[in-house]
Order: C-alpha cells, then structure tokens, then sequence
C-alpha cells in the first residue's frame, strides 16, 4: 500500500534585521566581539525603535535575547494565521564573520556553506525562527563603497582599529593626543 504524505505548506512573513558586530583581538589573536548593533525592517516589524546596540562580551547573545522579545510581541500584535511561520533575516555583510559571535547560541537546521564561508544559515534562537543571510555574496563590494554605488551620504569612522584592545575596550572617550601617540599607521 502506497502512502501519500502531504505536505503543509506554510506562507512565511519575514521582517530583515540588518547586523553588524565590532571585535577587537585578544592577545591570542582571537576575536572578542564587544559591540552588535541591528536595524530592523521598520514597516514589517511594526516597532520603534528599530536601531538598537548591545555592548559587551555578550552582546550577540544579549542582540539574540532582545530580538525575542521582539519577535514575540510582534507574533502577537499580527495575529498571525495557524499556518503563518514569522522569520527574522538576519543580513550581515560578509555573514561569515559575524555568525562566528552567535552560532553557539542557536539551533541549527541548515546551512549552506564553502568551508568557513556561511553563505546562508537557517536556525533557531529558543522559538524564534532566524535566517542568515550575507549581503556581500549578493553585493560584492565593501561596505565602504556603498555610498557611491548606492548614491548614498555615508562616512566611515576615523577611529584606528588597533586602539580597541582588552584595557581600552571600555573606556568612552579618548584624548586625540592619545591617539596620535599609542597607534601605529596600520
């Protein structure tokens, strides 16, 4: 006797989270993310804000714990059909880096991948259903370079990335004699 299994076709509503994180190098040369900043989807998400930083050795988990809260109120504002699955996209140019500061805290289902290059990941944060996606194999182009390929105002930061170590990670504010004075033209 053959069996025939249909299959339940769910419509998915999908809000994309655009992310980056910032690390500086321990001294085994690691990377030690200190800062994670996302911007939401502002019309499908239905929230503000929708700019938000997170700080810290945990802050990709601390992002992960906030976008819940997120996903949450927003699964529950849309009274969502039965079978309408809610996704999150996280989109981070060049993803690979990136997913490196959150991978151990999610499920995960599927990935596409050319050795340590995550092209795509699907995956789950306790309930929350989360793509990964990376811009950069959709664009290829720095981030630097967006401004003038996308007509848009855009300014990168002067801040010389050898200044943030473990000591200096913490502190707000820096004299720009300092500077000039503990970095090397790298």
């Amino acid at each position: 006797m053959l069996i025939e299994k249909k299959e339940k076709k769910c419509i998915e509503y999908s809000v994309n989270v655009y992310i980056d994180f910032e690390a500086y190098s321990d001294k085994n040369k690691q990377h030690i993310a200190y800062l994670c900043c996302f911007d939401l989807d502002e019309i499908k998400a239905k929230c503000s804000p929708t700019k938000h930083a997170f700080y810290g050795n945990d802050c990709g988990f601390d992002m992960l714990c906030y976008l819940e809260k997120i996903y949450n109120a927003l699964k529950n504002k849309l009274n969502l059909e039965p079978k309408t699955r809610l996704n999150f996209n996280l989109i981070a140019h060049n993803a690979s880096y990136d997913f490196n500061f959150i991978v151990r805290h999610l499920i995960i289902h599927k990935q596409i991948a050319n050795g340590k290059n995550v092209y795509a990941s699907i995956g789950m944060f306790k309930k929350m259903h989360l793509y990964v996606k990376d811009s950069y194999k959709m664009i290829s182009s720095p981030l630097r370079d967006f401004g003038e390929i996308f007509k848009l105002d855009q300014e990168k930061e002067c801040m010389p990335y050898n200044i943030y170590n473990e000591e200096t990670i913490n502190k707000v504010f820096y004299k720009i004699e300092d500077l000039k004075n503990n970095t090397t033209n790298d």
